[in-house]
């Protein structure tokens, strides 16, 4: 008899996969469920599901058939090289000073 494989297990077992990459070399990442994302600090896979460490040290234990998408973290100077852009060191020209007078309630 053949072996009868579905789709869903086969994206269970992909996105196991990637978090197990995250997991081995201690990357954070965000994890998308249908609730919404995860920002995962820490990662540990179990069998049946991977449990989440956020930046406050709260688990959550999503089932790898619930991820929708994993993305990495990445520090801000790797954003700024993979884009091209560098930090703007722009000074804004020296004005001169107004003083504007205000006029004082007497009584």
């Amino acid at each position: 008899m053949g072996k009868i494989a579905s789709f869903a297990d086969a994206r269970a077992r992909k996105m196991k996969a990637r978090l197990d990459g995250f997991a081995a070399s201690r990357s954070p990442a965000v994890v998308e469920t249908a609730d919404g994302q995860i920002d995962a600090q820490r990662i540990f896979c179990r069998d049946g599901a991977a449990v989440l460490i956020d930046r406050y040290g709260c688990q959550v234990w999503v089932g790898y058939g619930d991820i929708t998408d994993i993305s990495p973290i990445l520090p801000v100077a790797e954003i700024v090289a993979l884009t091209g852009d560098g930090p703007i060191d722009v000074q804004p020209e020296p004005a001169a000073a107004t003083v504007v007078p205000f006029p004082i309630a007497r009584r």
